[in-house]
């Protein structure tokens, strides 16, 4: 039996696996944010809202495409079937239990006050890295040397390159989070 989600925004019906859940709480750590599911284009209209309403710096590696689930000797190896933002002031708590040699080495890619966004000369407040920053893998050191794709960008500079690999990957999240409140870091990651 094919089970089916309706949009929280648009009503719409749709795959379960082809609905994504939107948590601008953070998992609960900002209240006044929302939990929806929602179909892709609606998800990306949200997370281009959230963007332009964040007012802090993030840095945001590219979406890394979703593998299939399989097996490693006993162990189910997940997708990376989330994208989600780690706020500076929480990685190093448990809930997320970064080091802080890695928080440290992901600050320094943070745009400066003064950055520009490289398309459009808006103030560009992300940093649009690849995912060599962590070696492809998020769980892996950071990339130190700085030798790796990186571009600042404004919010809705980063909205179009964000939509364009979800769209062109035909990416779906189980969760995703757009940057709230504080300076961060935006991630693929499994949950």
């Amino acid at each position: 039996m094919n089970k089916t989600c309706l949009c929280k925004a648009c009503g719409k019906e749709f795959p379960k696996g082809e609905i994504h859940q939107f948590d601008s709480t953070i998992r609960g750590n900002y209240p006044s944010g929302m939990r929806l599911a929602l179909c892709t284009p609606c998800m990306l209209r949200q997370y281009r809202s959230s963007l332009l309403a964040f007012k802090g710096r993030a840095v945001v590696i590219q979406p890394l495409p979703q593998r299939p689930l399989k097996r490693v000797l006993f162990m189910r190896v997940k997708p990376f079937n989330a994208y989600q933002f780690y706020p500076l002031n929480l990685m190093s708590t448990r809930d997320y239990n970064f080091s802080q040699e890695w928080i440290d080495a992901i600050s320094k890619y943070f745009p400066s006050e003064e950055a520009r966004c490289k398309l459009c000369n808006a103030r560009a407040q992300y940093n649009w890295c690849s995912p060599d920053l962590y070696y492809r893998s998020p769980f892996d050191a950071v990339n130190t040397s700085g030798n790796f794709e990186q571009e600042f960008l404004c919010s809705n500079c980063l909205a179009d390159r964000f939509s364009k690999i979800v769209c062109r990957e035909g990416l779906y999240f189980d969760e995703v989070q757009p940057p709230v409140e504080t300076d961060g870091m935006c991630s693929s990651f499994e949950v």
